[in-house]
């Protein structure tokens, strides 16, 4: 602080040519009752230490890419969800309880890398457990719900006020959820049978039956025997099982991989540096929160409304194209016009939710059942490399005050356009193997006959 040389809070009291270690510090505890940062002195010079812990986030969300990909094709959706939850829950709460910098930070990476593989496992898991017809319902209601389900923080910290106790209402929330996913969820049905699990998938398909109040002749269950023995089979000489990330790159996928990685990474880096940078909505901390999640619904409810009638490619297309007009047009606005940049900065975060939420799906509908997780996860991996450098982008002013904005309207105008080089696949089913880009007989019948069954198990 500065050298005090009055008796008075005025600025002619302070010299701000000398500077003393404070002794003590007095916080406002108007908003919260303790913080991890009044409880830690994280002010002055320790202040860099808050902005560490957002680092970690974003290094947490690229670790947990790098191994939820793997973990959720080779050991299941729904074990690597179990997994991540367990991990998510005590992590939370023990963070909560523990004075000491180093210690919550641990506590903290550990979390976002469990968020991280949980997001890749049940993104799968949405798609494959619900055939085409409602695919599109499954997959927004799930983004919506994300976006819902994150209103419960300010509704925790509104009435409690210590950091502890928020930590250990959001641990909670995620301890009850564990059994529930446990018990009450079934593995998809689609990495089981391309994972020699055939047996396991007779015997819940049989008792899909019973439920469903089906009666199966014996014909129709030899010939659900041939059809999942046939795909297994396929599967296994094809090995379907050691795919990898570096399968993205083969020749048949290599251009559609190469701009999605684009797209991932336009998307991803406006998103939060629009995020990170919502100057303009001023006013209360609770309030500004909750604008910043409700304001993705209509993104997802476009989605909703319009995936399958104009298809994925559509959206990304004019969701980038609208992303990088606003971010330009907003760029050179004149920063006196509050309302139109206030209109401009709302246009660009629901066009970059947009784009995002479908090239989610679009990533997992382009690649086969044993890529599919990895795929996403390593687009998802390339794209916060570059969300790492979103809290910087307000720094290009210096060079040119248009300059921020330009950076993240123009490559979204680029890779929006590239997009149509990619195949549409709304109303198409799945991929499930790498050399099958279309479904045999075999399969039609074997996917008509799981979507009008599995998604009831």
């Amino acid at each position: 602080m500065f050298q005090v040389i009055g008796n008075s809070c005025g600025e002619e009291s302070f010299n701000p040519t000398e500077t003393v270690e404070c002794l003590d510090y007095v916080y406002d505890n108007t908003m919260f009752e303790t913080t991890f940062v009044t409880e830690l002195d994280l002010v002055c010079e320790e202040a860099d230490k808050t902005k560490f812990l957002g680092s970690i986030l974003m290094v947490g969300v690229m670790v947990g890419c790098l191994i939820g990909g793997p973990l959720s094709d080779k050991l299941g959706r729904k074990l690597a969800l179990t997994f991540a939850l367990a991990v998510i829950a005590p992590s939370v709460i023990v963070g909560g309880f523990i004075p000491n910098y180093y210690a919550y930070a641990t506590f903290r990476f550990l979390t976002v890398v469990s968020v991280s593989a949980m997001w890749i496992a049940g993104h799968a898991m949405v798609l494959e457990l619900f055939g085409k017809k409602v695919r599109k319902f499954a997959y927004t209601l799930n983004s919506i719900w994300y976006s819902l389900s994150n209103l419960l923080l300010p509704g925790i910290a509104y009435f409690i006020r210590d950091w502890r106790y928020i930590h250990l209402g959001s641990g909670l929330i995620s301890l009850i959820a564990l059994p529930i996913i446990y018990f009450c969820l079934t593995e998809s049905l689609r990495w089981m049978v391309l994972n020699g699990k055939v047996e396991e998938v007779k015997v819940k398909l049989r008792h899909v039956g019973k439920v469903n109040k089906r009666a199966l002749s014996e014909e129709d269950l030899d010939e659900m025997d041939y059809i999942l023995e046939t795909m297994a089979a396929r599967a296994k000489t094809n090995d379907e099982r050691r795919l990898g990330p570096w399968n993205m790159f083969a020749k048949k996928f290599l251009l559609q991989t190469l701009i999605l990685f684009g797209i991932w990474m336009t998307s991803v880096l406006s998103y939060y540096a629009l995020t990170l940078n919502v100057e303009g909505l001023a006013g209360d901390m609770f309030l500004n929160y909750v604008i910043s999640m409700l304001v993705d619904l209509p993104a997802n409810l476009i989605i909703m409304a319009s995936v399958d009638k104009l298809g994925r490619k559509f959206l990304i297309v004019v969701g980038m194209a609208s992303l990088g007009i606003s971010c330009i047009a907003m760029g050179f606005m004149d920063k006196s016009n509050s309302t139109v940049i206030m209109g401009l900065f709302l246009v660009g975060k629901v066009t970059s939710t947009m784009a995002m939420n479908t090239v989610w799906l679009y990533t997992a509908e382009l690649y086969p059942t044993n890529l599919r997780s990895q795929a996403v996860a390593t687009c998802s991996f390339v794209a916060r490399i570059a969300g790492v450098t979103a809290p910087f982008i307000t720094k290009l002013e210096m060079i040119w005050l248009p300059f921020p904005m330009v950076v993240l309207g123009i490559p979204a105008i680029l890779f929006g356009g590239l997009a149509l080089f990619l195949k549409e696949t709304a109303k198409v089913h799945l991929p499930e193997t790498v050399d099958s880009p279309t479904l045999t007989k075999d399969e039609e019948m074997r996917v008509n006959f799981s979507e009008s069954s599995t998604t009831n198990l």
